[in-house]
């Protein structure tokens, strides 16, 4: 919702472009946060209101394992104990915490009944982008440091905001207050934005966030922070880096480490280095129930942990960490209750990156299937070459087709452009189903649409696509 607004406060802008002058444009971030909340609060209500039809029975308050079949519920009016035969864990996930960031940001784990279905006092697994020690579970109760919570809350656009974290929360949020005008600096432990994304992705968003004068420091750490005159001060510590837009800063030189000391001032701090599994005073020890070393609760293709009668999904139940992902693994998790025959056996797993331009991808990138034992053969579209991206101005990035080489079955699809949040919904079908790439390409897609580029990137991959030269 409040990505949707940013970018139509940004187009705004750019009206001119189609003979369009708007004048006097003004931003009121309250009225913003109340249409926003107003959305969540229309979401929310329309589960409570399911869950009312169906006679589910909702009990706010904090639970634990008692038995294998008691919890113990902590509520406003004491405690209930509640007996069950079978238990679904859905505790979900909290932010991770940065070392050095995190004695201003503690709400001493204060007891929140039913919060943002998370439990308290979560564990943070190590990072594996940028290798940060386990910490706590945190909402920030600073007026400088927060997490992905604090920053969709913000009563007002920042001047000038830091994002810790060039992974998808980061971006996401940065993008959003960048097109808001403010003046948004992101600190990459890495060598790279969006790790672990393929880089012809990620160079179509790193234009666009130079477009809109984002200063990125890659192989650069947060080390710490200090209120000075009204402002937080960041300290940086880079190892033979710079600013992916200004070049080599003036740093202070650590002369015992080589590195790059750097200070910014700021007006706000987002911390967005990833997330981690809500699995800690769940009472799982009190029932023997088992998790990995990074906390993930462990389950099978049919969900259940290794105690009978208890299942977990979500978050807290592995990688990948999404939403969808979730509900899918909730409807496998009833199947399996109501005692029908069903599994976890997804074959198209799409991810969305809400930055401007989106990434969507399903399936396999190109290493990953190479790493797989396939040949593959890869088809390139660009929007640029779309009618319809043309006539919305909006022809930034591509549709990439991967297909095994030898049976043409379609492996996996990668986008990176407008609405490409939507148009990965059609590849997610053809792997499911496990089509091929002529089957794409002899699809008939309407015209003029977005849609075309899926096919016309199918039929690159047989050298065949009509509005690109191909030699």
């Amino acid at each position: 919702a409040m990505i949707h607004a940013s970018e139509f406060y940004s187009h705004l802008s750019e009206g001119e472009t189609f003979g369009i002058a708007v004048k006097d444009v003004s931003l009121d971030m309250v009225k913003l946060q109340a249409w926003k909340d107003g959305v969540v609060k229309k979401l929310t209500g329309g589960v409570a209101q399911l869950l009312k039809a169906h006679k589910v029975e909702v009990i706010k308050g904090e639970a634990r394992f008692k038995n294998k079949r008691e919890l113990s519920v902590k509520t406003t009016a004491g405690e209930e104990i509640v007996s069950f035969d079978t238990a679904v864990i859905a505790t979900g996930s909290s932010s991770v915490v940065l070392p050095g960031f995190n004695d201003s940001c503690i709400n001493k784990l204060t007891p929140s009944p039913f919060p943002r279905n998370s439990a308290t006092g979560a564990p943070c697994a190590v990072n594996s982008a940028n290798g940060l020690p386990r910490g706590e579970r945190v909402v920030s109760d600073s007026k400088f440091v927060g997490t992905s919570t604090e920053g969709l809350s913000f009563a007002a656009v920042p001047e000038n905001l830091c994002v810790i974290g060039g992974g998808y929360i980061g971006l996401e949020i940065g993008s959003f207050y960048a097109a808001l005008g403010a003046k948004v600096t992101v600190v990459e432990a890495t060598a790279s934005l969006l790790p672990g994304m393929e880089q012809d992705l990620v160079q179509v968003v790193a234009r666009e966030l130079k477009r809109r004068k984002v200063d990125v420091h890659l192989n650069t750490k947060a080390i710490s922070w200090k209120e000075v005159d009204g402002k937080a001060e960041v300290a940086l510590d880079s190892a033979n880096s710079a600013s992916l837009l200004r070049g080599p800063a003036k740093p202070d030189l650590d002369s015992e480490k080589g590195n790059e000391k750097q200070k910014i001032l700021v007006n706000k701090i987002l911390v967005a280095v990833g997330r981690t599994p809500n699995t800690k005073n769940l009472g799982l020890e009190n029932v023997d129930i088992q998790i990995d070393p990074k906390g993930f609760i462990k389950v099978n293709d049919k969900l259940q942990t290794n105690i009978d009668g208890i299942y977990a999904i979500g978050d807290c139940a592995g990688q990948p960490m999404l939403a969808h992902k979730a509900s899918k693994e909730g409807l496998v998790a009833a199947g399996v209750i109501a005692g029908k025959k069903e599994i976890y056996d997804v074959r198209a797993m799409p991810a969305v990156i809400f930055t401007t331009p989106e990434i969507a991808t399903v399936g396999y990138d190109e290493a990953g299937a190479q790493k797989a034992g396939f040949q593959i053969k890869i088809g390139k579209f660009p929007f640029a070459a779309s009618g319809k991206a043309l006539a919305a101005n909006e022809t930034d990035g591509f549709v990439k087709i991967i297909a095994d080489a030898k049976t043409d079955r379609v492996l996996g699809v990668a986008i990176v452009g407008h609405d490409a949040s939507s148009l990965i919904g059609e590849a997610c079908l053809a792997i499911e189903m496990g089509a091929t790439a002529e089957d794409l390409a002899r699809t008939v897609h309407p015209h003029p649409t977005l849609t075309e580029a899926l096919m016309e990137g199918a039929e690159a991959v047989h050298g065949a696509a009509i509005h690109i030269f191909q030699r």
